[in-house]
């Protein structure tokens, strides 16, 4: 009665075409009572007809029981879709969702340990130059710490030296930079060029010039800031603008912001050529 009422039924064909394949087990020839003891194994369910769903192992390739289920008191296609078939779909769906998760985090585990083995080695084996350079440095020690007073004192001086360079580029920049907004206090609002401008540290500055003030303001405006990058004065740059889209550069010194096409407002940033 299953059989022709239910699992012959074309919606249940249908569904089982599209997301199953199936085998229909007698148990009055040894394959089906075969199979039949095999799943019924520890289960105390023995009436039949019955259905079992099972899928292939995603890792081992191996055959899974994911649902079976006593079917003999079903009356409706529908209702053996939806309980059963799908149900036991879903339970499959689910089962190997979980089984490649399971794989995957043991993969990252392995390699994660891996990692760890390889950071350990090096580190153990920085260890160990350590330990040579620190043998050797005993032994020359008096050598070397006369070498190492006169490098920080050439180190010292030419610190000194970078950070005066720098500390004077600032001043004379800043000090043209405020003669140029005292001139530019009277000049009428529809003149006014807000520029805001990030520097390589991120930090944002911003100023407003006249349209008629040279490009080589701007840069004097950026080097009113420490334009630094890894601890490291930039010495060349350049300075890009998001809208009108342009890179300006010390070629663009004489041009004005108006010729440029910068006009009333516009967002920058400082990019190094070092």
């Amino acid at each position: 009665r299953f059989i022709t009422s239910i699992l012959s039924d074309d919606e249940v064909l249908n569904y089982l075409r599209i997301n199953m394949k199936c085998w229909i087990g007698d148990s009055r020839n040894n394959d089906g009572k075969q199979l039949f003891r095999q799943i019924t194994h520890q289960w105390n369910e023995k009436r039949k007809p019955f259905i079992c769903i099972a899928g292939i192992h995603p890792i081992s390739r191996k055959l899974v029981l994911v649902h079976r289920q006593y079917v003999g008191n079903i009356t409706s296609s529908i209702l053996f879709i939806a309980n059963i078939l799908d149900h036991g779909l879903q339970r499959w769906q689910s089962f190997k969702l979980q089984q490649i998760q399971r794989q995957e985090i043991s993969a990252s585990n392995r390699n994660l340990r891996e990692l760890q083995d390889m950071e350990y080695q090096r580190a153990l084996q920085q260890e160990t130059q350590q330990q040579q350079i620190k043998q050797s440095d005993e032994i020359n020690e008096s050598i070397i710490n006369d070498e190492i007073f006169e490098q920080q004192q050439f180190d010292e001086i030419e610190q000194n030296q970078i950070k005066q360079k720098y500390e004077n580029r600032m001043k004379n920049a800043k000090e043209k930079i405020n003669k140029l907004c005292k001139l530019n206090e009277n000049i009428s609002k529809d003149k006014l060029v807000k520029v805001a401008l990030r520097l390589p540290n991120g930090k944002r500055v911003q100023n407003i010039f006249c349209d008629e003030n040279n490009i080589e303001s701007l840069f004097d405006f950026a080097l009113c800031h420490e334009l630094i990058i890894d601890d490291k004065p930039i010495d060349e740059f350049e300075i890009v603008s998001n809208f009108p889209k342009k890179t300006f550069t010390k070629n663009d010194y004489s041009l004005t912001f108006k010729e440029c096409g910068v006009e009333h407002s516009a967002i920058m940033h400082v990019s190094s050529l070092d």
